[in-house]
């Protein structure tokens, strides 16, 4: 028994009168069902110590010093935290009876010494009632509860007086506009019956904590169902899109945390997204934040989660993992070499190599995987082989060989390295072996490092030795060819290791060699993460290696594992001089593969979005220069760069795209979002960027794909006041008013087909800003303004339209093509008298032309005539509103309209 059972049952130990006490409460989370979802059956409302013991149990209460038969009554209301406060509720607390009906509330249990005076209510459940029928609903209960309270005075009273309905409807409108629809409680009451057959109230009702409904925005159930990717790198800014249940898109963030050994949590932070970003409830698409340590040399666990702030609730974590960054994870530290190892076997010469001589070669034919053990033959000078005889002839690289001594090509391989000990010379004629020593260095990264200088200096010497075989250049390419085929455990050959270690010298000659040979297309090798040494020379911020290699005929294009070229990792790596290179036509004399911008890698994005998405201001103009296109969207979400930008919240790159260059800034994403709808709404909108958005003449006005239940903008009675309604972000889940549901509107079936409960058009941006004032006055002034244009514009056309005869008098439909001519005449005179045009207008979101057309002789029939101009709306649409506007004239005339057409159909067949 928890504490506060144990103290209710202490306070009411020694009370004498009759009173009520909750035994089983009931769950505390429960699918509120629709009408038309009640076909077959359903689970019922059980109590929540089934959630501990498995049995099924059921909400229960017991009535206490009380001795004779008596009625227990469980009946529908709201779940005010005051619990005087509470009053019925609109939906429906039903029981299946035997006929395979629904039986409303209030259920009644018979209870007495039989039972311990219990009663069990079994096989409930909730049905939640539709926007439309709320107040009709709260009417019929409050009816029902105000007679059986009128007829213990008078048996025979049959029904209320008209103040009474009156006063009742009243009370029933006030309620429906605080009501929360997503929360309920159970109301039990005590009754006996006198002796004219009325209900005589024995004790005060109690209530039951709490019943939240389970799919709802506001206080379902968060859950996880499906995420499509679950590692980041640690630098964060990964799109990652999940399935959810039912979620707020104003009221949901994505929480990342981690934990110590204790279970404490020592780092968390949240997933970047707007609400735009909330598809419809169930989606989300974000992107990782950065994880806590940008360095980190292995993968890192952490969590993740839905996290709810209006009432802390949370999702169940999932395991989320942080992996090294790609420029982390191919680092190479710079090694120290160590005059303490050398050593005389299996190792390079480095004086040999260059000079040819045959002292102390080793044959190391057999370590290549190809097994070319023969490479080897009589040895001569590398200088000497490289001559036009063999067709590998450079004054530049014939300079480039005769200059260089063994003391310069040891500083290569040792720049800015100090060697450990004492200096000494090295021997001329020994065998000279570089091993490498980095203390600091975990055993794995030594390794590697070994691995590339071993592979370059294995692969320096048996060019050497091939070349001193003076045998056709044909066969000399092909041993060649096999050298640079040798791949160590990363996939990685010669030219990798030459970039990996930093030595220039020894990339030249390699260059140098396979470019006068004919195979440049060895430069392009790519490893097993499908790197080029092109894309290695970018994550190693060597902007000299990728001048050398695009000027020896490196393509650009080339896509490593996550489809990324060398121009998407540069500017994922904020390496803005090797962006340089890259772009620089100079690059590409002889090079005949060209930099494309608008490539796309396999997330769907090209560099340019990438530049946006890392706020890099140089490298958006440097990619915009070299051709990329500004309009081009990414393949995820139908974004371009504009978007992206807007969504950084980066005004100088808004600036220069909007000022600048041919971006349109009324493009759309995929859900019909203009990057004017991004700047109402990231981070809280920002104005700065709506107002750069507005002067590039950003329309205020342009609609997305979002589609709107009605409800969102009819008033639920006339004395209401038509507003677009907005979602919920109240903390207190208490004072949620039905028309600032948002979140529920989507499975509002309100048993009525799209037609005839009229979804509307999308959001504009002005819907979007509508709590951001000063955002909002920089779009009515553009409203404004594009008004006045549309005035010159399209008013003539009205008014031209306006004047213009029928075809035929005699024909039953004019050039309005909405209305016939006897509809338009009466919705004219209608509106006109009672100037509900105007407000007709603003539901159209034709506000913009009131003030043009309100001195017309019949502002009414501009207004009919501009909207058949423009054609974005139906006559269903304008019904609708009108009945909206309680015109019931119009309605009327509109209905006729619409029953003689089909009556012409009818004859025609």
């Amino acid at each position: 028994m928890n504490l506060r059972a144990l103290l209710f049952d202490q306070s009411t130990m020694n009370r004498e009168e009759p009173f009520l006490k909750v035994i089983e409460e009931p769950v505390e989370k429960f699918r509120f069902r629709y009408k038309s979802e009640m076909m077959g059956t359903h689970g019922s409302i059980l109590a929540r110590s089934h959630e501990r013991n498995r049995r099924k149990t059921y909400p229960s209460v017991q009535l206490c010093n009380y001795d004779r038969p008596a009625i227990v009554r469980c009946s529908l209301y709201t779940a005010h935290p005051h619990e005087k406060q509470r009053t019925p509720h609109t939906h429906r607390l039903i029981v299946r009876a035997e006929n395979n009906m629904d039986k409303d509330d209030p259920h009644e249990v018979i209870v007495s010494q039989d039972n311990n005076y219990i009663a069990v209510f079994h096989g409930m459940g909730i049905i939640h009632t539709a926007k439309k029928n709320i107040v009709e609903e709260l009417i019929k209960k409050k009816r029902s509860r105000l007679l059986e309270k009128l007829r213990v005075k008078n048996v025979k009273l049959t029904s209320l007086n008209t103040v009474q309905e009156s006063k009742l409807r009243q009370d029933a409108e006030d309620e429906s506009r605080k009501m929360n629809l997503n929360s309920v409680s159970l109301c039990f009451e005590a009754f006996y019956r006198d002796a004219n057959n009325c209900l005589q109230q024995i004790c005060d009702p109690v209530f039951s904590k709490p019943i939240n409904n389970m799919k709802s925005a506001l206080t379902g159930e968060l859950k996880i169902c499906r995420i499509d990717k679950h590692v980041s790198t640690c630098m964060g800014g990964e799109e990652v899109f999940i399935l959810v249940e039912k979620v707020g898109k104003k009221n949901i963030k994505i929480k990342f945390f981690e934990v110590n050994e204790d279970d404490q949590e020592i780092w968390c932070d949240y997933g970047k997204f707007s609400e735009l970003d909330v598809h419809h409830q169930y989606a989300i698409v974000f992107r990782t934040p950065p994880y806590r340590d940008l360095d980190i040399e292995k993968p890192v666990d952490v969590f993740l989660q839905l996290y709810r702030p209006t009432d802390g609730d949370c999702s169940e974590p999932i395991k989320f993992q942080y992996k090294p960054s790609e420029k982390m994870g191919r680092s190479r530290k710079r090694p120290r070499v160590s005059n303490e190892n050398l050593h005389s076997s299996e190792n390079i010469n480095f004086m040999n190599v260059i000079n040819g001589t045959t002292n102390g070669m080793m044959d190391v034919g057999s370590d290549m995987k190809n097994g070319n053990d023969n490479l080897l033959g009589e040895h001569t000078s590398l200088s000497e082989l490289l001559n036009e005889e063999n067709g590998l002839d450079s004054s530049e690289f014939r300079e480039f060989m005769n200059n260089l001594s063994i003391s310069e090509y040891m500083r290569t391989f040792d720049h800015d390295l100090a060697f450990d000990g004492e200096k000494s010379p090295l021997p001329k004629d020994a065998v000279t072996e570089i091993r490498v020593k980095e203390e600091n260095d975990p055993p794995e990264v030594k390794e590697e490092i070994l691995g590339d200088y071993e592979l370059l200096q294995k692969a320096l010497k048996q060019i050497n030795m091939v070349l001193q075989e003076k045998l056709s250049s044909d066969v000399t390419a092909k041993k060649i060819e096999n050298i640079f085929n040798i791949r160590n455990t990363e996939g990685e050959t010669a030219l990798h290791a030459g970039v990996m270690c930093g030595e220039k010298d020894a990339m030249k000659l390699m260059l140098q060699v396979l470019e006068r040979g004919g195979q440049k297309h060895l430069i392009n090798t790519q490893n097993f993460r499908n790197e080029t040494p092109l894309h290695l020379a970018v994550l190693h911020k060597q902007p000299q290696f990728v001048q050398m290699l695009l000027a020896k005929g490196a393509d650009p294009n080339f896509t490593n594992s996550d489809g990324n070229t060398a121009i998407h990792l540069t500017i994922k790596c904020c390496h803005n001089e090797c962006l340089t290179e890259l772009l620089d036509t100079n690059n590409y004399v002889h090079n005949e593969h060209k930099p494309k911008c608008n490539e796309k890698n396999y997330e769907g994005q090209t560099p340019l979005h990438l530049a946006a998405v890392k706020r890099n201001l140089f490298a958006v103009k440097s990619l915009v220069k070299s051709g990329a296109n500004v309009n081009e969207a990414d393949s995820t979400l139908g974004r371009h760069v504009l978007m992206v930008a807007v969504e950084q919240s980066d005004k100088d790159i808004v600036e220069y795209l909007v000022k600048e260059t041919n971006v349109d800034v009324n493009l759309e994403n995929y859900a019909g979002d203009t990057s004017l709808h991004y700047a109402c709404v990231v981070n809280g909108g920002n104005a700065e960027i709506c107002q750069l958005l507005i002067d590039a003449k950003a329309d205020p006005m342009k609609t997305n794909h979002e589609q709107r239940s009605r409800a969102m903008e009819l008033p639920m009675a006339k004395p209401l006041e038509v507003t677009v309604k907005e979602e919920i972000e109240s903390e207190d889940e208490f004072q949620l008013h039905i028309d600032d549901d948002d979140d529920d509107d989507e499975d509002d079936e309100d048993e009525d087909d799209e037609e005839e409960n009229g979804l509307s058009k999308g959001c504009t941006s002005m819907d979007l800003a509508k709590d951001n004032q000063e955002i909002l006055n920089i779009l009515k002034q553009a409203d404004q303004y594009m008004a006045s244009t549309l005035q010159n514009e399209s008013l003539d056309e009205v008014q031209i339209k306006d004047e213009c005869p029928s075809p035929s008098e005699h024909s039953t439909v004019v050039d309005n093509g909405l209305f016939d001519e006897q509809t338009l005449t009466k919705l004219c005179s209608v509106l006109d008298a009672s100037n509900s045009w105007t407000n007709l207008a603003d539901l159209l979101d034709y506000t913009f032309l009131v003030p043009s057309i309100r001195a017309a002789i019949s502002p009414s029939k501009l207004l009919f005539n501009y909207a058949d101009l423009h054609g974005n709306v139906t006559v269903q649409h304008i019904r609708n509103f009108l009945e909206a506007l309680d015109e019931k004239e119009a309605v009327e005339a509109i209905d006729l309209m619409l029953a003689r057409q089909v009556a012409n159909t009818g004859g025609d067949q």
